[in-house]
């Protein structure tokens, strides 16, 4: 008995669980969308995830990727040679 009792229990607070993760916090007016109207646009927060710089990469960038690419390189791996093939391409001498 005791056993059901602590299973019913358990299951309990495993179905319970989802109810507190519920975001009750309200909406701001400016979000509402009305029909035939454009949403307004969001500025970019400190919260989005992505790169800081929306400038196009560089040419040395592109042939590292490639190359990391070529190696079948992914994430931390493809971080570190990336970085290791830009900075060796910054210090090598520029192709006149």
């Amino acid at each position: 008995m005791t056993r059901l009792i602590a299973v019913i229990a358990c299951a309990a607070i495993a179905l319970a669980a989802p109810a507190f993760a519920l975001n009750t916090s309200p909406v701001p007016a400016n979000t509402i969308s009305t029909p035939g109207k454009a949403p307004p646009a969001k500025a970019p927060s400190a919260k989005t995830k992505g790169p800081a710089k929306t400038e196009a990469k560089t040419p040395e960038a592109k042939a590292c990727s490639a190359q990391a690419d070529a190696q079948n390189l992914h994430g931390a791996a493809r971080k570190a040679f990336r970085s290791k093939c830009k900075d060796a391409a910054k210090t090598a001498p520029a192709k006149a």
